[in-house]
């Protein structure tokens, strides 16, 4: 045997090279690899994603690793290794089952879990190995898989309103979880309307609601869309049914900015109409009418909105006030409507007053008369009392008017005058003693410049100065020097020219043409103005050398005016019918208190009244029916002011009424009214100044 160490160092490598390369001279020797040891474990050297979304895989698939009992990996190809739940209810997708690779790794690639979200674990199994348990896994919501409905949605509620309860949506994963965080898009579909807050973003809870969702103005379904952009086909439709919602506006309709007759009704009825918030029409609602101005009355003031949302009054009656008339329209907290009506009176140039009638002459001279007509005085050919105009028959036109008692007499363009009513003592001056409801031509064919008529005598101023009278002559009214009554006309004494010329109750009095007045008939009182009490049947100068431009012979009383304005006053001063401050009598002019100017003045039986330039008319004396027009029954010693808002041009006095006129023409009176000598379609007393109806 050769000893190895004997060889030297170069040869001995030769040698065994040569062995190496011929394979040896005797039998080969072959070491042979020995096999892996077993895996006697597992180990997860990559975890699972920590917050796996539910049906979507994992970002981070587990790893699973053989290894030894030393804990080293074990390169052990084709082990199966089968992942499942561990912990918590869920599903597990994907490839659960894996074989190792050449390094005894097992790799998952497309793991997903899938269920409500939560703590769970894996488990990884193999045969003869115990099982490995991963860490802990927080499962989260997954992708939206459905978007419904949750609030708000089958609704009804007014067109046009806000539906009581915003909608709201919930999305959920495919495993139903809430998934929070997405945008959603609420968007109106049918019917309009509009959204606020219409892109919402889902809470943790997986709900998103609108701000608020108004329906569109027609009535019917209406919808709203709710949508995410990453589910297109998942949308969320919400459906309201729009109804009439309750009042939300007041709108006039018609029967605004009208013109009639005072105390007449308006040609067309105010209406409103009532709609909800969109404009659809409220049936079924009371709106309140009331008259807010100028008087008048309403018919049906609380008429109910009809299928078309409109509620019509009855009937407007304008007040008695000319001018402005409202009506206010009314419901609830809306805006009210006010409709508005011109009122205008009886238009007139003139009005004579008698005692318990009153005649006017219209433009284009037609007479109209009104009041009691127990004699005819109205003209009417009837002798039935009126309240209201009625026109004088017979086809004439006249320029003047004058009443009396129960007489009224009318002078022509042509000055032929002409008289009706009450005959009894011949004041209708046409040679008899019969009464007549129609108008009766003055006999002696004169031509008269004016006419004035007293209680039942009437006199006129022929064209050339001269005075004429009829009728009565007790206590020489007639100033013919007798107190013989008379049925046709008669000059008075004296050669005396006249301007102008006024008949009282039981008096006359004239202005002569140089500015003095003469007076005559009973003197009881003082009202000649002579300084005596003594009846005269001839014309008698009123003392005082006092100068007028008007005089008006009352029934107690006269009044007259100078040129300067100031009012002048004598006779009887019971009830304070000369305006001196007391109820003393005046055998001869005094001035009437007060320091005003005027610009006319006239008498009325135991009442004066007289007008400003400016249009202001004052009244005092009796006032017992509120024939001064205050709003008064009180008695008045001094010139108080008529209240009315109107400017007047002049008056003429009765017994116990007034009537005036405006520069326009437009006619009021006031007073008594028992027999409709106001003329305001009643027989009820006015204490202040009330439009005269048209005719």
């Amino acid at each position: 045997m050769v000893k190895v160490d004997a060889v030297p160092r170069g040869r001995t490598s030769i040698a065994l090279l040569a062995l190496v390369a011929l394979g040896g001279c005797g039998t080969k020797t072959t070491q042979p690899t020995p096999p892996p040891p077993p895996p006697t474990a597992m180990a997860v050297i990559t975890q699972p994603s920590d917050q796996p979304k539910s049906g979507v895989p994992f970002d981070r698939q587990p790893v699973i690793e053989l290894q030894d009992v030393h804990g080293q990996p074990v390169k052990n190809k084709g082990t199966l290794i089968t992942a499942t739940l561990a912990l918590g209810g869920a599903a597990l997708g994907g490839n659960v089952a894996v074989r190792t690779d050449e390094n005894g790794r097992a790799n998952f690639v497309d793991l997903t879990l899938s269920g409500l979200i939560g703590s769970r674990t894996l488990r990884f199994n193999t045969d003869g190995i115990p099982p490995i348990i991963s860490n802990a896994i927080t499962l989260v919501a997954g992708p939206p898989a459905a978007l419904v409905t949750t609030g708000g949605n089958n609704q009804t509620t007014g067109a046009g309103t806000d539906v009581p309860v915003p909608p709201s949506v919930l999305a959920r994963d495919a495993a139903g979880n809430p998934v929070p965080g997405l945008d959603v898009t609420f968007a109106v579909g049918l019917g309009g309307g509009s959204v606020t807050g219409g892109s919402q973003t889902t809470g943790t809870d997986g709900v998103a609601t609108v701000g608020k969702w108004t329906l569109g103005p027609r009535l019917g379904t209406n919808t709203l869309v709710a949508s995410i952009p990453s589910l297109p086909n998942g949308a969320a439709t919400f459906t309201a049914t729009g109804t009439i919602s309750g009042p939300a506006h007041l709108t006039l309709v018609d029967g605004d900015n009208q013109s009639a007759a005072i105390g007449t009704p308006v040609l067309t009825n105010p209406a409103v109409k009532v709609t909800d918030v969109t404009g659809n029409p409220v049936q079924g609602i009371a709106i309140q009418f009331a008259v807010t101005g100028g008087g008048g009355a309403l018919t049906i003031p609380s008429p109910v909105t009809d299928t078309a949302g409109i509620a019509r009054v009855g009937s407007w009656v304008l007040g008695l006030d000319p001018g402005a008339n409202t009506v206010a329209a009314s419901f609830g907290a809306l805006s009210q409507v006010v409709f508005h009506a011109t009122g205008f009176a009886f238009q007139v140039l003139a009005i004579a007053t008698g005692d318990f009638h009153s005649c006017a002459v219209a433009p284009g001279g037609k007479a109209y008369c009104w009041g009691n007509n127990a004699d005819g005085e109205l003209g009417d050919g009837s002798t039935t009392d009126s309240d209201s105009a009625l026109a004088v028959t017979g086809g004439l036109t006249f320029t003047e008017l004058a009443a009396g008692s129960f007489h009224t007499c009318g002078l022509n363009s042509a000055g032929q005058a002409y008289c009706w009513g009450n005959n009894s003592i011949g004041q209708l001056g046409d040679s008899t003693q019969f009464d007549s409801p129609v108008p009766v031509l003055v006999a002696g064919g004169h031509q008269f410049k004016t006419l004035s008529v007293g209680s039942t005598h009437s006199c006129g101023l022929r064209v050339d100065g001269v005075v004429l009278c009829w009728g009565d002559n007790a206590n020489g009214r007639l100033g013919d020097g007798t107190s013989i009554s008379r049925i046709v006309p008669v000059p008075v004494t004296g050669a005396s020219k006249f301007t102008q010329l006024s008949a009282g109750g039981l008096h006359t009095c004239a202005l002569r043409d140089d500015g003095l007045s003469l007076c005559w008939g009973s003197n009881s009182g003082g009202r000649l103005g002579d300084g005596t009490t003594v009846d005269r049947f001839n014309p008698t100068v009123v003392i005082g050398a006092l100068t007028f431009q008007s005089i008006s012979a009352g029934g107690v009383h006269t009044c007259a005016l100078q040129a300067s304005g100031g009012a002048y006053c004598w006779g009887t001063g019971n009830k304070g019918a000369l305006g001196s401050g007391s109820t003393a009598n005046q055998l001869q002019p005094g001035l009437v208190s007060g320091g005003h100017f005027f610009s006319s003045v006239i008498t009325g039986n135991q009442h004066s009244c007289a007008t400003t330039a400016p249009g202001t008319m004052y009244c005092w004396g009796a006032n017992l029916s509120g024939s001064l027009g205050d709003g008064t029954q009180v008695q008045r010693n001094d010139p108080t002011a008529v209240v009315a808002n109107v400017i007047f041009a002049a008056a003429s006095g009765g017994r116990e009424h007034t009537c005036g006129w405006t520069p326009g023409g437009s006619s009021f009176c006031w007073g008594r009214n028992l027999e409709g000598e106001v003329g305001d379609g009643t027989t009820t007393n006015r204490f202040k100044p009330v439009g005269v109806k048209r005719p």
